[in-house]
């Protein structure tokens, strides 16, 4: 997927709890849902290197443990500056970190160009094809429950009301994804079941 639905659904991730698990986790839950896209520097090898390695390891579910802690030092560096950084702290924002990393890896295996979950014991891609890598839909959806409490809230703000946090919203955002994609998977199926069904050349 792009890094618009990657950095929404970070967004979604914290507000439904994990933002209140540690400091700063919502910038923490954003990051990690983008890192495995940090592989993109291999385009400076030239194309063919980055063909071999895009959606190579930082995609691949053995890594995913060591992939998520790469984002703590920059957190534990701008947490440390406003509060004390407990133990309990690095165990939580290791939590938001490896919540935010492996929701990338889900989505980025839902559409055509898929991952290579398995390395690096498989160099196989596996892919759903079940969405585009740029969803309109995905867009228009998250952006609803990401962008609708914020005016929520400047509304309230206007009349003097309290605003909410908008955790409800998130949760709804993440539910209807779900929705969404199951939606596609059950049309995809009816679409595969349809064209087995036909005969062609005899």
């Amino acid at each position: 997927m792009d890094n618009l639905t990657h950095t929404l659904t970070g967004i979604l991730l914290a507000r439904s709890g994990l933002g209140r698990l540690a400091p700063h986790a919502t910038a923490l839950a954003v990051a990690a849902a983008n890192l495995p896209d940090a592989d993109v520097v291999s385009g400076a090898g030239g194309s063919l290197c980055y063909l071999a390695h895009h959606r190579g390891f930082t995609h691949a579910f053995f890594w995913v443990p060591l992939v998520a802690l790469a984002p703590l030092p920059l957190w534990w560096l701008w947490s440390r500056r406003r509060h004390e950084v407990k133990r309990r702290d690095w165990l939580m924002a290791y939590l938001v970190s490896l919540a935010g990393v492996v929701s990338h890896l889900l989505l980025d295996a839902l559409n055509v160009y898929g991952i290579r979950l398995l390395a690096p014991f498989s160099g196989g891609w596996l892919h759903a094809d079940l969405v585009n890598i740029v969803d309109v839909w995905i867009w228009a959806l998250l952006l609803v429950c990401v962008l609708g409490p914020m005016l929520a809230r400047l509304v309230d703000s206007e009349i003097g009301a309290r605003g909410g946090s908008g955790r409800g919203m998130a949760w709804a955002g993440l539910v209807l994804l779900c929705a969404y994609v199951g939606l596609r998977a059950e049309l995809h199926a009816q679409a595969t079941g349809a064209l087995s069904t036909r005969l062609y050349g005899g």
